[in-house]
């Protein structure tokens, strides 16, 4: 049998029986389900041989809408494909997405798209290369103007499915350039990186570079785009390019940590990154006014502010010193921005950094615990290590009492909850002591409310055993004094109250106790 793309290999047995399908249909129902994927495999290659979008409605002569459309259901439902099926409808599909054909059907294209990154996007499908050349000409095609543009708009049923195309087409080119050959990088960077010059038309070729160009294959690979890139960048000064800029060298960071030092350049992207959020320290980079072209903003999609890129970039390198140093005084320069009596328009970066900073944290750590990580266990940050620790959470601590809403619920108690998975014991205890007499101080409000919102954030963790053996000795100090924030005349408090108690509850398993006391009072013979 093939192996399937599980972690835990599954088969259409288990996956029916865990659905809670009838024991007497299981074997029906697996059958059906391996004859669609076989159905599929078979007759869909067929239908874009021909040609044939819609085809006829009966038998095998189904057209390729159709069979996308059962594709699209079977992955949705989460079947398993076996390695051997989906290198074969990979290549199948990507064959259809950069062909003529799918510029006939929009939304089939859109379909499509949807299905390859499905299937490709865990990056484990061994012995697939897929061509970048086909798929860059298919995003070309769609960067037309004037008659060109609206002719692309009548093929379309609508305006809305031409979005979704252009969506999906740039969405899946992340995925599919693991699968890029190693000769990928040298034929992009001839192609693009000598249009790239500092004028405005050049920004469509800057944001295809950035969106094509690999960076796993090597540090050869890398100098030949890197220096240019570097210089390219101290010119370009619009927050979305520099955006841009921050995803790629965090892209660089993840996938060559150990293979390629970026020491030398951490001064420059602090420092311009220090630029782009205007504390109000210094003269804020005026030519960052200039906006990128609305007309290639479709290729920057699911780009990002440059926030939560910078957190990406500084966590691939916090093994390295460079970056601790600037980091430590990155902390000690913002740490009066995150005090609650400050407002402004720094509060979104700073709160979207924080979270961001948790979050990627807590993945390196995963994943080099799993043995995930590509790169040597001596580039491994030590969870003995309280560095980054000590350095961010007296940040997170003050901003758990900050005004916007946005820094407590999507930054502090992000921050703190996937940090408190790596070092609870730094975290909780500290926490849970300052959080339950808030709880308990009916005069300060606001501290009231940041105290529910972060404990509607951590609520799991804290009585999660396995992080933190000794939190539900605070269980029911929490569950009695919450019980005031149900309160139907304030919302957002009764909001921050129940989504406290449902994580608990999710999180503790409830039983009927006085079934063991009735035992144990027969045991003892003191009757029923």
């Amino acid at each position: 049998m093939d192996e399937y793309d599980e972690k835990d290999p599954e088969t259409f047995d288990k996956l029916v029986v865990d659905r809670n399908v009838p024991k007497d249909s299981v074997g029906v129902f697996t059958a059906r389900a391996k004859e669609t994927l076989t159905i599929i495999l078979e007759h869909l290659p067929k239908a874009i041989s021909r040609h044939d979008l819609c085809g006829r409605d009966y038998g095998h002569s189904r057209g390729v809408c159709y069979y996308l459309n059962a594709l699209r259901d079977y992955l949705i439902n989460r079947f398993p494909v076996p390695y051997d099926t989906k290198r074969k409808l990979a290549r199948t599909l990507y064959g259809f997405i950069t062909s003529e054909l799918a510029t006939r059907s929009i939304f089939d294209l859109g379909t499509a798209c949807f299905c390859l990154h499905k299937m490709i996007r865990k990056k484990d499908v061994k012995g697939l290369e897929l061509p970048w050349r086909p798929l860059y000409e298919s995003i070309i095609r769609f960067e037309l103007t004037g008659d060109q543009s609206k002719r692309v708009n009548v093929l379309a049923n609508c305006n809305e499915d031409l979005k979704y195309a252009k969506s999906s087409l740039v969405r899946l080119v992340p995925k599919a350039r693991h699968y890029f050959p190693k000769t990928a990088t040298k034929e992009i960077v001839d192609l693009l990186l000598p249009k790239v010059e500092p004028h405005a038309d050049s920004r469509k070729h800057l944001a295809l570079l950035w969106l094509f160009l690999p960076v796993k294959h090597g540090k050869e690979n890398i100098d030949l785009w890197f220096p240019k890139m570097m210089e390219i960048s101290e010119w370009v000064t619009d927050s979305v390019s520099f955006s841009m800029w921050l995803k790629l060298w965090g892209r660089l960071a993840k996938h060559n940590v150990g293979t390629f030092d970026l020491s030398p350049y951490l001064p420059f992207l602090f420092t311009r990154y220090l630029q782009s959020i205007k504390l109000g320290s210094g003269n804020p980079n005026k030519a960052s006014q200039q906006g990128f072209p609305t007309t290639h903003k479709w290729l920057l999609e699911g780009c990002g502010g440059p926030d939560g890129v910078m957190s990406k970039l500084v966590v691939y390198t916090l093994h390295l010193p460079r970056c601790r140093a600037l980091l430590a005084n990155f902390a000690q320069l913002t740490a009066t921005y995150f005090h609650p009596s400050n407002s402004g328009r720094h509060l979104r970066a700073l709160a979207q950094l924080l979270a961001g900073l948790g979050i990627y944290y807590g993945r390196r750590i995963g994943r080099e615990k799993r043995g995930d990580s590509k790169y040597s266990s001596q580039y491994h940050l030590d969870t003995k290590d309280a560095f980054f620790v000590d350095t961010m959470l007296p940040l997170a601590e003050t901003a758990v009492y900050s005004k916007s809403t946005m820094m407590v619920s999507s930054a502090a108690s992000h921050f703190l909850r996937n940090v408190a998975n790596v070092h609870p014991e730094m975290i909780l205890p500290k926490m849970l002591q300052e959080w339950i007499p808030n709880l308990k101080n009916a005069t300060q409000s606001h501290r009231v409310m940041s105290a529910l919102a972060c404990l509607g954030g951590l609520g799991d963790t804290v009585v999660d055993r396995r992080v933190n053996p000794s939190g539900c000795l605070s269980l029911e100090d929490i569950l009695w004094l919450g019980l005031p924030g149900i309160d139907p005349v304030d919302f957002m408090k009764s909001v921050a109250t129940m989504t406290m108690y449902t994580l608990l509850f999710y999180s503790v398993p409830l039983v009927d106790a006085r079934g063991a006391a009735r035992a144990e009072r027969r045991a003892a013979g003191g009757g029923p």
